[in-house]
């Protein structure tokens, strides 16, 4: 937070208009020093409309009952898929988690540890011998100063740092559950039923007619690209 305040403080010092502008216009926490830590989650991007996109680009031409009924088709056997992962899984927490943070431990010469007791420590960002900044970690309560691991739920690399001084540490024990195999399990346990083609469908009385769309010219068919 300290940060982005100073970095504000020199954007509203170049014109005093941005502040009130950035307050009206964008009241939302688009800034990651400003998530919730309830969230663990700290991307700042539309990566998800972008595979959304793709996921459905062959379907968008349909009309709207096939298209619903082919997006459902397309989760149930995403969803399926998806249960079968945790089956293969050993450990609590997800394997692609542990071995992100594996690999980030070995690269923290840059960062010196002092411990006061087994469970805080101060780590120091140096720089050609010289203290840049430095972070408090506290281990117990997965917390840092920097505030990267209680937003995303993953140990930054200060606490690495004070994580790879133990012996043959856990880094399980460090992990959100947010990571766990069993949130992985859950958030795909739903079942999405299976039904008949739409000519086996009920008959209802819309009160409308629903008339099938006009057919496109093969030239129009770029209009499936994003934009």
């Amino acid at each position: 937070m300290e940060k982005y305040e100073r970095l504000m403080a020199k954007v509203v010092a170049g014109s005093a208009d941005i502040l009130p502008w950035l307050n009206e216009h964008h009241k939302l926490l688009w800034a990651r020093s400003k998530f919730s830590a309830d969230i663990k989650c700290d991307y700042i991007n539309n990566n998800l409309v972008e595979c959304w996109n793709a996921w459905i680009k062959q379907l968008k031409d349909q009309p709207l009952d096939s298209l619903a009924d082919a997006i459902r088709i397309k989760t149930m056997v995403f969803f399926e898929k998806k249960r079968k992962i945790p089956l293969v899984l050993t450990g609590a927490i997800l394997p692609a988690v542990i071995h992100q943070l594996n690999a980030t431990s070995k690269g923290l010469d840059h960062l010196q540890v002092t411990k006061g007791n087994p469970q805080e420590a101060e780590v120091t960002v140096m720089y050609k011998g010289e203290e840049i900044r430095r972070h408090v970690v506290y281990l117990d309560m997965q917390e840092c100063t920097y505030r990267e691991w209680q937003v995303n739920g993953k140990p930054c690399p200060h606490a690495l740092a004070v994580i790879t001084t133990e012996r043959q540490p856990d880094m399980e024990n460090y992990v959100n559950g947010y990571y766990s195999v069993k949130k992985l399990q859950a958030a795909y346990a739903r079942v999405i039923p299976s039904i008949t083609d739409k000519q086996q469908w009920p008959a209802v009385d819309k009160g409308f007619k629903v008339f099938h769309q006009w057919l496109r010219k093969r030239k129009d068919l770029r209009d499936k690209e994003r934009i």
